[in-house]
């Protein structure tokens, strides 16, 4: 009886396991003020400011460990898009994860002698396709404005409000930056 209680605990010791810490750290790679919103709460994140670090402490046993899933999102911003994702944290396994910049800008000056813009689209490369429409509304003239471009080289069209398209050569967008645009309405074949 004595070796069956001395097994049952033992069995019950090797069962139990114990709490192994594991780190979900976040570094901010922009240069740039970002809003960051790990496990519901929301942080503000500098440039060159140190990383968030959050520790949690999950039960370890010899045949498997609790997992958590730790939802991470970011607020979207010129150069960033929004991203809402889960990270699975296992016991004794950190995990590290570096924002970047994603896109890039262009900063759209419309100089023509009453051209009203009303689209904005790229085709890459290699594609005879041409995207969405970037720009949500109408750019009057003499008026400016900012909007997030993917990064990468791109045919850019631009099309007026009576259908007259625009075309232009290749732009190469780079994510960080904003590339800037004067639309005077000369055709570019």
């Amino acid at each position: 009886m004595r070796k069956n209680l001395y097994a049952l605990i033992l069995f019950l010791i090797i069962i139990a396991g114990c709490a192994k810490e594991a780190d979900l750290t976040i570094y901010n790679d922009t240069g740039q003020t970002i809003t960051v919103k790990v496990d519901h709460i929301i942080y503000q994140m500098y440039p060159n400011s140190e990383p968030i670090v959050n520790t949690y402490y999950l039960n370890s046993f010899i045949f498997f460990g609790e997992t958590v899933k730790v939802p991470v999102e970011y607020v979207e911003t010129l150069y960033l898009s929004h991203k809402k994702f889960n990270v699975t944290m296992k016991p004794n396994k950190d995990r590290k994860y570096h924002v970047t910049f994603d896109r890039a800008g262009l900063q759209l000056r419309n100089i023509s002698p009453g051209i009203t813009i009303d689209k904005v689209q790229l085709r890459e490369v290699d594609s005879d396709e041409w995207s969405d429409d970037l720009y949500d509304g109408y750019l009057l003239p003499e008026e400016i404005d900012t909007f997030p471009v993917p990064s990468g080289t791109f045919y850019m069209r631009i099309e007026d409000v009576y259908g007259v398209q625009y075309l232009e050569e290749l732009i190469e967008f780079i994510a960080g930056e904003t590339f800037i645009y004067f639309f005077d309405g000369q055709m570019v074949q």
